[in-house]
């Protein structure tokens, strides 16, 4: 998706630029999108990873209620682990955790709706104008 996003905006990034800061407001833009898309009435599934929780914090907080941020890890043994973010920080609320360790995508997207539909559903229908 950050690929995309900078070939939209024509953003001409250079792996020196690829900073903290850059990755922020690179994530606050695609923010922005998605909340204009949802502010349509429509719902928005959206995949992206940013180490920075503040980040993401701020996110739910303008979205008021309507976010339920996905947390994915996996505790095996990684097969791109060069991919991995050491200094990533785990959300604290409002999230659903699934580790993919031993288990097919099939079953993971299935317990990701079982939990939105259990925890969250109910309680995001509640803040959506009807």
């Amino acid at each position: 998706m950050g690929d995309d996003l900078r070939k939209i905006f024509k953003d001409d990034y250079t792996p020196e630029s690829f900073t903290p800061e850059y990755l922020n407001n690179a994530t606050r833009t695609l923010q922005r999108m998605v909340k204009y898309i949802n502010d349509q009435g429509n719902s928005v599934i959206v995949s992206t990873v940013n180490s920075n929780r503040d980040v993401r914090e701020e996110f739910k907080k303008k979205c008021r209620g309507q976010l339920v941020e996905i947390y994915v890890t996996n505790s095996g043994k990684h097969v791109r682990s060069a991919f991995h973010r050491k200094d990533f920080e785990p959300p604290l609320e409002k999230f659903i955790h699934i580790d993919t360790n031993g288990k097919k995508p099939m079953w993971c997207i299935r317990e990701i709706q079982d939990r939105l539909l259990l925890n969250f559903i109910p309680k995001l229908k509640k803040n959506i104008k009807l």
